[in-house]
């Protein structure tokens, strides 16, 4: 079945691999990914003066079918390697309004035999009580009634009786709103949380030590994400009582093309993460009894205050066991500080609002011969999605001799075989100052994964400056 409305294609960032000129008769674009889902907008150049948006009717292996110039703001050449992202369409909110008016009456009442399912509009959420407190002296607790809405119904459930928790333990406690029965799910403490058990609502987490109840949690996420005493006034769009009216359908839909619309205007391109960032090293941090790696994803941007300094950085890695782990590319620019991380954020934007771009790091470098001396090193990376791109230049006082090759270390560890060419990058050595023309090409590679380095390869020379630079998967 055809989609409601186009979808569009979320952090969908890739590039072009062959130049485009400005001709509105070049339909066809070499991509390095195709968008899932199509038609779609697409941005090309975002943020650049040559920014281009392109309407995609159609795909190939590695190809996209396009309409130029699709917002009616120009069509320009794009080299490659030019950055390719996803456009968040406002006009889909007048789309989404136009199936509202076309459906619903003025008064909210529905046109037609259009007839809401309340069941499937709303997620399951409680709407008031069920909050026990701490006893403070011992290891039974009763649970008072509350009401929630369950499968589009509000719906009355009863006090649990009482329970004896089970000493250090973590309970987790689910209840059917149709049959009223609860069910009290220990584990040990600290422990990873149960599954919900089915046609159920998680309510509570219950903690236990040896001999009394010392925490309820009615909030939050557990360890497998699920809901813990779930509102749905926690989303921001009120609650209504009893079976919603078709009205309040649209105050809520409402609501969320309101929210929708605020988000468009956030033109700084960073996202508030609710979570805590807790130090690990110099360039790692961890989100304690949850996983995050799908918001954490290679390339994602950081931002945090750390130190009392604003501390940007780009993610290489994320892993998850009991927590979430998310390792930075180290670099000689920011170092977090074993201290409080406070005021995070993250974004899927190439270039968000004060993120540096370009970060310094030292490689190391080995030339096979006689190495020049006194050294001066401009060595830098960036990195879009999973692909690290480099510029370095070394230029020494003293010349080297019968110099042949150099190895230079990576910022990461490539993507590629061990004891294998990998990428071809681009380089030059010269015997002479970075002032004069470079006299000789060099052959570069991405050598290895073992230890991994970018590898030079020249004729016999009195080397003096180096240049290296390209991109590579990691």
């Amino acid at each position: 079945m055809a989609a409601f409305l186009n979808r569009g294609n979320l952090k969908f960032n890739t590039n072009i691999f062959a130049a485009c000129d400005n001709n509105p008769t070049t339909v066809t674009l070499s991509v390095n990914a195709v968008p899932p889902n199509i038609p779609c907008i697409l941005t090309i150049d975002p943020g650049l003066s040559t920014e281009e948006r392109v309407g995609v009717t159609g795909s190939g292996t590695n190809t996209i079918t396009v309409v130029r110039n699709y917002d009616g703001a120009g069509i320009y050449s794009h080299s490659v390697n030019a950055q390719v992202v996803d456009y968040v369409n406002p006009g889909v909110i007048s789309d989404i309004i136009a199936i509202l008016e076309s459906n619903f009456n003025s008064n909210g009442t529905p046109k037609g035999m259009l007839t809401p399912d309340f069941s499937k509009t709303f997620a399951n959420f409680v709407v008031s009580g069920l909050n026990p407190s701490v006893p403070g002296s011992s290891l039974t607790q009763t649970i008072p009634s509350g009401t929630v809405f369950w499968n589009g119904v509000e719906t009355t459930i009863a006090a649990d009786g009482g329970h004896t928790y089970t000493a250090s333990q973590d309970t987790y406690v689910d209840v059917n709103p149709t049959s009223n029965v609860y069910t009290y799910n220990g584990v040990a403490n600290n422990a990873a949380a149960p599954a919900l058990t089915g046609n159920t609502i998680r309510i509570a987490k219950i903690i236990t030590n040896g001999t009394v109840i010392t925490t309820i949690t009615q909030t939050g996420l557990d360890s497998n994400n699920i809901p813990i005493y779930p509102t749905f006034a926690g989303i921001g769009l009120g609650v209504p009582t009893g079976t919603p009216s078709a009205g309040q359908v649209l105050t809520a839909l409402s609501s969320t093309i309101a929210a929708w619309q605020t988000l468009q205007t956030q033109t700084d391109g960073w996202i508030t993460a609710t979570d805590t960032l807790v130090y690990v090293s110099a360039n790692s941090f961890k989100i304690t009894g949850v996983n995050r790696t799908s918001i954490y994803a290679e390339g994602t941007r950081i931002k945090f205050t750390n130190n009392s300094a604003t501390f940007y950085g780009v993610v290489a890695s994320s892993s998850f066991s009991t927590d979430t782990t998310v390792t930075l590319f180290a670099n000689n620019d920011y170092s977090i500080n074993n201290s409080a991380i406070t005021s995070p954020y993250y974004s899927y934007q190439a270039s968000p609002q004060g993120y540096p771009n370009w970060f310094n790091y030292t490689p190391t470098i080995s030339w096979n011969s006689t190495a020049p001396s006194t050294p001066t090193l401009v060595a830098k990376f960036s990195v879009i999605g999973n692909t690290c791109f480099v510029s370095i230049t070394q230029s020494n006082t003293t010349a080297g001799s019968t110099n042949t090759s150099i190895n230079v270390s990576t910022p990461i560890t490539p993507i590629g075989t061990a004891s294998q060419h990998n990428y071809a990058l681009a380089g030059m050595v010269s015997s002479a100052a970075p002032t004069s023309t470079p006299s000789t090409s060099a052959i570069v590679s991405q050598y290895d994964t073992t230890s991994p380095i970018f590898q030079l390869n020249f004729s016999s020379i009195s080397g003096k400056t180096l240049w290296l630079s390209g991109f590579f998967l990691f």
